[in-house]
């Protein structure tokens, strides 16, 4: 664990003492909503008491709270249902931002009493009134208004008064980190790596395997499930295969591309027409940060693992429309629009689905510009990061140190969207590490609060390398899995932020117990949903260079023999890496081949006319490069083998 000697930098990791309730942002919007609200209040309250015409009370009632006339007009059930569309109203804006359907619905209770006001009653006499919904309905807008401030007011409060003791935690504590030991395959990688090759190496208009529901939001969104597993194949890559990329990358890259398939992306036009009455599909160049965001970091660290250019070729990511349009772009232009989008938003930060700001997409939009940046000299990170930066804290960050997930940009209201408590400390899937230090650093010390100690009491569980604990399956949010991949994989990135690599190795085989199936693809081996599977091999596979980590660091090229051509899917290599620059240590294991079968490995980047051993120390085989440090092997693959190849000067 290390500890924080820079005292400025201490400093910069604390929390202010006494901190406003909102940003100025959010705080102008949510006055102007306020002020509308209570315009709206007084307007109707004045209609209500002044005017002797039932058309114009039921008008004024319905203006202070939805429906309100139709109870002043003897139809409580109107009034109930009012405020019902109300509710389905906010349900339409949050799953399809149609933001209008708010206001069309309160509008529509307001003009649906006015009609029933010389109508017929329902059980009463015609033209028949209840004087007493006034002070009711009155009292219903009044302490509903008041709840809602008093709800924001004392959540602000009660985090304002954890700060002094959450500061204190903070200049005691040790940053956990990480151990750094090399990552090593094991069977359950080597069944996890064949499946995404499968998942991500099938036909361009084949879905197969992946979670397939609506759209919008969460597990089933394909989007997500895409952007995932490339940022965790480019893990792999870059600690476990930087010599061997013949099957990793194009995976990488196929699954880059398959985000141009239009059922990836056609619900941004619903959601574009509905809010703004914007009828353009274009994915990319208005607001949809929920595509660009997590597009742009899959790519970036795709860059950062491979060294390929083949997305910075002009217009060579196509988004093709049902009548023929094409909207092309690439890795530079999709960066072109981030920032266009960063630097119109009065937040610094961009929505997500139209009038909703999401901040783990803007972090993976940052993220995806750092590394662009970094892999090819540019600044377009530094064009937006102040203003980014000021928004994320100012108007996203709660007393406490964590973040909103939610909040709209129209009203400054935020909101939880299901999935957890709708704050978190670190977001995006680099978790702040490449974004800033300070937020990251902070960020982590609040998420593993307790952890270490909780990690260490752990260790007394393990139980022949398998930790002897579960956690009940529960239906996974969107696909409805009976599963408990969420509750492992978020105790299994807990245990490697804490260093703690025993009981991560542990957890992994204790998940494998309680969530492996034996299937292989278009089945899978652990039976959870595609996103929360490929956030579990996040840590798993990125360690110990961590995606924020690869990100900063750009491209390195591979040092070393390459293993240029290994069969697959007859053999699967799980591991080839060169740590010292000569020797290549190799894991590959049979997949679909036949026990006993012969297969050619050739070799790359060896000494010109040079003579090679590979095999274990105590078998194994010699062979001489050519000219160009060129050589094949011819090996028999019954299972696992682990070997080397070395120089063999002897």
């Amino acid at each position: 664990m290390a500890t924080i000697s820079d005292e400025a930098r201490l400093d910069r990791l604390l929390l202010p003492l006494n901190p406003p309730q909102y940003g100025p942002i959010t705080r102008r919007l949510v006055w102007k909503t306020d002020l509308t609200l209570i315009a709206m209040f007084v307007v109707g309250g004045l209609l209500a008491l002044l005017s002797s015409s039932p058309v114009l009370k039921a008008a004024g009632m319905s203006m202070m709270f939805p429906g309100g006339g139709f109870l002043y007009l003897g139809w409580p059930s109107l009034w109930l249902l009012s405020i019902l569309a109300m509710a389905f109203a906010f349900l339409m804006w949050w799953a399809l931002s149609a933001f209008f359907t708010l206001p069309l619905a309160w509008f529509l209770s307001i003009a649906g009493s006015t009609l029933l006001a010389n109508s017929p009653r329902f059980l009463a006499e015609p033209g028949a009134t209840w004087k007493w919904a006034l002070p009711v309905v009155a009292g219903t807008a009044v302490v509903s208004f008041a709840a809602a401030k008093w709800s924001a007011y004392s959540f602000h409060a009660k985090k304002v008064a954890q700060i002094a003791d959450t500061n204190e935690y903070l200049k005691s504590t040790p940053i956990p980190q990480a151990s750094g030991a090399p990552f090593e395959p094991t069977d359950f990688d080597r069944e996890m790596l064949a499946w995404m090759y499968e998942l991500c190496l099938q036909p361009d208009d084949s879905f197969d395997g992946f979670d397939w529901g609506e759209q919008y939001h969460g597990g089933t969104c394909l989007r997500y499930q895409i952007t995932q597993m490339g940022e965790v194949l480019t893990g792999y890559a870059a600690n476990a295969l930087p010599n061997h990329q013949q099957w990793i990358e194009p995976a990488m890259a196929k699954l880059i591309e398959r985000m141009t398939d239009r059922r990836v992306w056609e619900d941004w036009q619903v959601e574009n027409f509905l809010a703004y009455g914007d009828t353009d599909p274009d994915p990319v160049i208005k607001d949809n940060v929920m595509l660009t965001g997590f597009y742009q970091s899959q790519i970036s660290v795709y860059v950062a693992a491979t060294g390929s250019t083949r997305f910075d070729e002009p217009g060579c990511l196509k988004f093709i429309w049902k009548d023929g349009r094409t909207f092309a772009y690439d890795h530079k232009t999709m960066c072109d629009a981030i920032v266009d989008n960063l630097e119109k938003s009065k937040y610094g930060l961009y929505a997500c689905e139209p009038k909703w700001i999401f901040t783990i997409c803007n972090a993976m939009a940052a993220q995806g510009l750092i590394g662009y940046d970094r892999t090819h000299g540019t600044d377009y990170w530094g064009q937006v990061s102040e203003r980014f930066k000021k928004g994320l804290v100012e108007e996203m960050m709660t007393a406490d140190g964590a973040f909103r997930h939610i909040r709209s940009d129209a009203l400054g209201m935020s909101v939880n969207d299901g999935d957890g408590s709708g704050e978190y400390y670190l977001s995006g899937s680099h978790f702040f590490e490449d974004l800033d230090d300070d937020l990251y650093d902070r960020g982590k010390l609040l998420t593993l609060r307790g952890v270490p100690e909780k990690m260490k009491a752990m260790e007394a569980l393990i139980k022949d390398g398998v930790l002897d604990h579960h956690f009940p399956d529960k239906k996974e949010r969107a696909t409805y899995i009976p599963s408990s991949v969420k509750e492992w994989m978020e105790f299994v990135t807990a245990a490697y932020a804490v260093g703690n690599d025993a009981v991560a190795g542990a957890a992994i085989k204790a998940l494998q117990r309680d969530c492996g199936t034996g299937e292989r693809f278009p089945d899978r081996p652990i039976r959870g949903g595609v996103q929360h599977i490929s956030m579990l091999l996040w840590s798993h596979w990125g360690r110990p260079l961590s995606l924020g980590q690869l990100n900063l660091r750009g491209y390195v090229p591979p040092k070393g023999p390459i293993l240029a051509h290994a069969p697959w899917p007859e053999i699967i290599v799980t591991k080839a890496r060169s740590d010292d620059g000569e020797t290549l240590d190799l894991v590959l294991d049979l997949y679909k081949g036949e026990p006993g079968k012969t297969h050619a490995l050739r070799f790359t980047d060896l000494q010109p006319c040079g003579r090679y051993w590979i095999g274990t120390n105590e078998n194994g085989q010699h062979f001489e490069s050519d000219e160009q440090g060129r050589g094949t092997v011819e090996l028999t693959v019954d299972g696992e083998a682990r070997l080397t190849l070395r120089p063999d000067n002897a």
